[in-house]
Parts: C-alpha cells; sequence; structure tokens
C-alpha cells in the first residue's frame, strides 16, 4: 500500500507544493487505483479514489505519522516519516529557501523537521537537478543513490487559445506571478517599468500590497498598475494568453513553474539566470545574468517587437510540452517500486 499524507492541505491552500502534490496524488489514484490512500487532514484534497480522514494533532505539521500499515510506502506531503518498522519512508524535497533566506524562528524549527526527514527517508524525491545540488551541498553525508529527480509541469488548464490578442501590443502589458518580497525581485520589475512608459505592470497574489510597495509604486508607476489578488487559474490562464511577457525574476526557486505555465498559455518569458530556472526554461526564455532594473527594462523592450516575441511563443509552446504531470508520476512509481 502507498499511503500519501496529505499534510500539506493543512498547511497550504495554493501554492506550487499543492499543485504538485494534487496531481501526483490524482495521477497515482488513476494508475495505481486500490494500491494507493491518501490520508486527509482539515483542508483542501485532491479526488482520488481511496481516503482516510485523518486528526489533526497538536502541531501535527510537525509530528512523525503514526498508525501506518506494516509494510506500506509513506510519501509524505511535507518533511514527515514514520517510524514504524518495516515502512519504508519517502520525502519530496522542493527547495532551499529557509536555509538560504530564512530567519530565525522559522528557519531553525524548519531545518530542524528537514534533517530529521532527510536523514530517515529510504526515498529523496527533488523537484529538480538544481534542488538536489543543494541538498548534497547542505547534506554532503546522504547517499546520492536515495536522491532522484521527478520534474514538474504546468497543469493542464494553462493553455494556448490558439490567437494571439491584439492588446499583446496595442495596450502592452507585463505579468508578475506570486511571492514579491526579496529575493523575487519584484521591486526591481516596478523600477524596470519606470523605464517602459508604454507597458502596464499586472501581478498576481503574493499577499496585499505593502504600504512600501504601495508608495513605490504609486511613485513610479502611477495608474500603470494592477494587484489582481488570487484569481482563478481560469483568469491567470487569460492572463497569460493576452500578455507581452512573464517577468520572472526570482533569484532562487526550487522549480518555478509558473514558467511553464506561461509558456504553455503562449506567454513569453524573461527570467533570471540561475538555480532551477535554467533547468526549466530550456534556452527558450529571456535569461538575465544579473536581472537588475536596466536588464529587465532593456528585456521588456526587446519583447514589443513581435518577431521576437513571436519566437518566444514558439520556444516555449515546445517547451512546456516536454513538462508532463504523467512522466512525474511515471517516474514516482518507478522509486516506489525500487524501494
Amino acid at each position: 500500500m502507498i499511503i500519501l499524507d496529505g499534510i500539506i492541505f493543512s498547511i497550504q491552500k495554493f501554492g506550487g507544493i499543492t499543485t504538485y502534490f494534487n496531481n501526483l496524488a490524482s495521477g497515482l489514484s488513476l494508475r495505481m487505483k486500490d494500491q494507493v490512500q491518501i490520508w486527509k487532514y482539515p483542508g483542501t484534497h485532491p479526488d482520488t479514489a481511496q481516503k482516510e480522514d485523518r486528526t489533526l494533532r497538536l502541531i501535527e505539521r510537525y509530528r512523525d505519522v503514526d498508525s501506518v500499515p506494516a509494510n506500506s510506502i509513506l510519501h509524505s506531503s511535507y518533511y514527515r516519516t514514520s517510524g514504524k518498522p518495516g515502512v519504508r519512508n519517502v520525502i519530496t524535497v522542493y527547495d532551499f529557501t529557509y536555509e538560504k533566506y530564512g530567519k530565525f524562528p522559522h528557519k531553525w524549527i524548519h531545518g530542524l523537521q528537514k534533517k530529521h526527514a532527510i536523514k530517515k527517508a529510504d526515498a529523496i524525491i527533488c523537484i529538480s537537478e538544481s534542488t538536489k545540488m543543494d541538498l548534497l551541498y547542505y547534506f554532503p553525508e546522504i547517499p546520492e543513490e536515495r536522491l532522484f529527480v521527478t520534474h514538474l509541469a504546468a497543469s493542464d488548464c494553462f493553455f494556448s487559445f490558439g490567437t494571439q490578442s491584439s492588446s499583446r501590443f496595442d495596450e502592452p502589458y507585463v505579468l508578475f506571478v506570486g511571492a514579491r518580497g526579496g529575493y523575487k525581485n519584484f521591486k526591481s520589475v516596478v523600477y524596470a517599468l519606470s523605464a517602459v512608459p508604454s507597458v502596464k505592470l499586472l501581478f498576481v497574489g503574493g499577499g496585499p500590497i505593502t504600504t512600501e510597495e504601495g508608495d513605490l509604486l504609486n511613485k513610479l508607476l502611477s495608474n500603470r498598475f494592477q494587484h489582481m489578488g488570487s484569481i482563478s487559474s481560469e483568469q491567470l490562464n487569460k492572463l497569460y494568453n493576452d500578455a507581452l511577457c512573464l517577468i520572472y525574476p526570482s533569484q532562487y526557486e526550487g522549480f518555478g513553474i509558473p514558467i511553464l505555465e506561461a509558456m504553455a498559455a503562449d506567454c513569453p518569458v524573461i527570467a533570471a539566470n540561475c538555480s532551477s530556472i535554467p533547468e526549466v526554461a530550456n534556452n527558450c526564455a529571456v535569461l538575465l545574468d544579473t536581472p537588475d532594473p536596466e536588464a529587465i527594462a532593456n528585456a521588456v523592450k526587446t519583447m514589443m517587437d513581435k518577431d521576437v516575441n513571436d519566437r518566444y511563443v514558439a520556444l516555449g509552446r515546445e517547451n512546456a510540452k516536454g513538462f508532463t504531470w504523467d512522466k512525474t508520476v511515471e517516474k514516482t512509481i518507478e522509486i516506489y517500486s525500487s524501494l
């Protein structure tokens, strides 16, 4: 029996991890049917064949998983294991953001939990080669044969409408998706677009605009920005299809799903040339060695050339096809079978 520990769905409603585990659980349920069971805690869970409701104990997210049947494989969605003899533990490592950018006490607490899970796991899945290299840097004692890489993908709800909207050039806007703080370089995008007066900035998610962000936006972009807040995947797909480009200047990502979402929806990508991003973009995006305002502004101006824009649309569309959740699920089944 494969037990999928769905603790992540009680921790976050939206995000890359829930996207990954949702698609993984749904795919495994289709292929392995009665061999897979997801353990549910309060939260929104994927629609799978077998589910078991679990009680959410005090600080559940930090506790070992109990009552796992003997001879099962436990795959936790967020750094948990079972100490029961005969249970084989699988974890997925997403990134090392806390280790690189976190602050006490969250960095310390998260680090202890991740270290405990990595030490106990029989198989460790990394979502990119970059994350695997980071893991070996922080945990050089872990045997490499216990490490496996399974790439992620864009969900099926991100796709091309097949016709390019005139607003891409007549009323151009660039898109910024996700968290905006620190290493995400949102401020650099704002400064960059202050030098490209014909282009608007639309940004999605990332929580409310802070006072500091609001002051900067109003000073530099005036009426040329709009915060879309939390929107549906269908709405985001529409924004991708109509955007001049996605700007993704993050200096660190475990994977970077928005890159593939944009590419699947015929949206060219400008991104930072670091961490996992080159691995995901595959030379099908404009990659900036230094994602500072001047470099971003120049890249946006380049994207306003229709021929250049069309070329990156075509490159991105083909690149996105190479990443599928079917591949992720198939590789994961192979990992289970090897235990």
